[in-house]
C-alpha cells in the first residue's frame, strides 16, 4: 500500500492521464487505498478536490485534442469519454467560457 501524499497523488495523475473519466472509487480499489486517504492527499497535496484534478486533465486532454488538424469535435468527446458531444462542449464552456470550435481555432494560432 502506498503511504506516502506525493506518491499517492502522483499514481493519481499518471492514472488519470491514462484514463481521464476513471473515478476516484474505482482507482482506489484497483490499488486498495481508502477514498477518504486518496481525496485528503490531493487536498493537501493539490489544494483541490479529486474532480477539480480530473477536470484540469480532461481539459488539458482536450485543447490537445482541438488542436490536431482533421481531428472531429465529436471523435475529442467520444475519446474523453463523454457518449454525447452536447455534454463536452458543455464541460468546455464551463470551464473555459468558450466553445470547442473557439478553442481549437486558438489552439491552431488562428483568431
Amino acid at each position: 500500500m502506498i503511504c506516502d501524499r506525493e506518491e499517492i497523488v502522483r499514481k493519481i495523475e499518471e492514472a488519470l492521464a491514462q484514463r481521464p473519466r476513471l473515478s476516484l472509487s474505482l482507482f482506489c480499489r484497483e490499488i486498495k487505498l481508502g477514498r477518504h486517504l486518496a481525496s485528503r492527499a490531493i487536498r493537501e497535496v493539490k489544494g483541490k478536490s479529486f474532480r477539480d484534478l480530473q477536470h484540469e486533465v480532461l481539459l488539458k486532454k482536450a485543447k490537445e485534442m482541438l488542436a490536431e488538424p482533421g481531428v472531429k469535435i465529436h471523435d475529442v468527446a467520444h475519446a474523453l469519454g463523454y457518449r454525447w458531444s452536447e455534454d463536452f462542449s458543455r464541460f468546455l464552456r464551463n470551464k473555459t467560457s468558450r466553445p470547442p470550435r473557439e478553442i481549437r481555432r486558438d489552439g491552431n494560432g488562428k483568431k
